[in-house]
């Protein structure tokens, strides 16, 4: 897809106030990313689109007037990209898109009488299906992971990150936006996880998930373990980290977890 294109209550185009196409990139970019934002686009989405109108605006001009922009302007952008910069055919896609969906919305405001990037050719790109674990893979995870966890420096965050991931293959967004409170022990029989989303328009997407109740006992030792994390960064030792949420440490430290079970049971392939 081409990416949303704002809309008025009338289901038009909506136009920013005073934008004209002597307007500078940059002040047409900012207005670009408010509407988005009044549209309420994923959040990754308006990153992804922006940054790139960015890097388009620094080849380009980002003071040069929207109304001198043409067809030729942008494909010479493009084309370093490809040989220049090298980026990615899942990159140059989607900002081949960013381009599309931005001078679409400006023309169907009629802030632009003509869109210069409707010329633009736009190739799908197939993403690579994911390398998964072998059922003999997942029990040396498993082993690696209870071995971290009651090794000489015990741990038992890299077993629970992972027994949780592999029982209910949440992605990775929603595990960072667990809190203790959507972990359920009222049944320890039967614990479950409650999968929430505080963005409404994605609360068809929460569910309740079993858990297995073996898990119960790591995830008791967890939550020790997570509290005398909080008391130091209470105490200053850590005034820099992230302390809240059912795994108070960055995207990037989980993932180094994942990797140390991987390391730690001689997995060729990256958890």
């Amino acid at each position: 897809p081409d990416g949303p294109t704002p809309t008025a209550a009338n289901g038009e185009a909506a136009a920013p106030p005073g934008l004209g196409p002597g307007a500078s990139l940059t002040a047409a970019i900012l207005a670009w990313r408010q509407h988005l934002e009044q549209e309420r686009s994923p959040e990754n989405t308006v990153k992804a689109f922006i940054g790139d109108l960015n890097l388009a605006a620094q080849f380009t001009g980002a003071y040069k007037n929207i109304g001198q922009i043409g067809t030729r302007d942008l494909d010479n952008w493009l084309q370093w990209q490809r040989t220049q910069k090298k980026c990615s055919p899942k990159t140059y896609a989607r900002r081949v898109t960013s381009l599309k969906s931005f001078f679409r919305w400006l023309h169907a405001a009629k802030v632009l009488p003509t869109d210069p990037a409707a010329a633009l050719i736009q190739q799908s790109v197939l993403s690579p299906l994911p390398d998964i674990l072998s059922e003999s893979e997942i029990d040396a995870a498993l082993a690696g992971a209870k071995a971290l966890w009651q090794g000489n420096s015990p741990n038992p965050t890299p077993y629970v990150l992972f027994t949780l991931l592999l029982k209910t293959g949440i992605k990775k967004g929603e595990c960072l936006s667990l809190e203790p409170n959507h972990v359920d022990l009222a049944d320890p029989a039967a614990p479950v996880l409650w999968v929430r989303h505080k963005d409404t328009r994605h609360r068809y997407k929460e569910r309740k998930l079993a858990l297995d109740p073996t898990w119960v006992a790591a995830y008791q030792a967890y939550l020790t373990h997570r509290a005398e994390y909080i008391t130091r960064l209470q105490q200053g030792k850590k005034p820099t980290q992230r302390a809240e949420g059912l795994f108070p440490w960055s995207p990037r430290r989980l993932e180094y977890w994942l990797q140390d079970i991987s390391q730690a049971a001689q997995l060729k392939k990256q958890i």
